[in-house]
């Protein structure tokens, strides 16, 4: 059966013109609209620090002075995260054992998260 040109043209342009898929793992490394760190702990000091490292690493350089401050940016920033994270993780679980008497659809709630 033969087919018209136009419907030739248009199955070749659909084949070869693929969509592009936006990927929005961590793994792609393409952010489509949300940002770097979504993390609940991850507050605007750290965003803060964060860009002044990511500022100090341009810098990086062969100059003794420039690089250890550059790390030691990054371990203050790196000690910054851990503390963070461990006070994130006090706070859930002190508001999981006062809400585990007082409220449990609260305690559920807040416990799958």
């Amino acid at each position: 059966m033969p087919k018209g040109t136009n419907e030739i043209i248009y199955e070749a342009a659909k084949k070869s013109l693929k969509k592009k898929r936006i990927c929005n793992d961590k793994y792609s490394g393409k952010l489509s609209g949300r940002k770097a760190e979504s993390k609940v702990w991850f507050d605007s000091d750290l965003a803060k620090m964060r860009k002044q490292v990511q500022q100090q690493s341009r810098k990086h350089s062969s100059d003794v002075n420039i690089r250890q401050n550059y790390f030691n940016m990054v371990k203050v920033y790196k000690r910054m995260i851990k503390q963070r994270k461990r006070w994130h993780k006090q706070q859930m679980l002190y508001q999981l054992e006062t809400l585990q008497s007082t409220n449990p659809q609260s305690y559920w709630a807040l416990f799958k998260k």
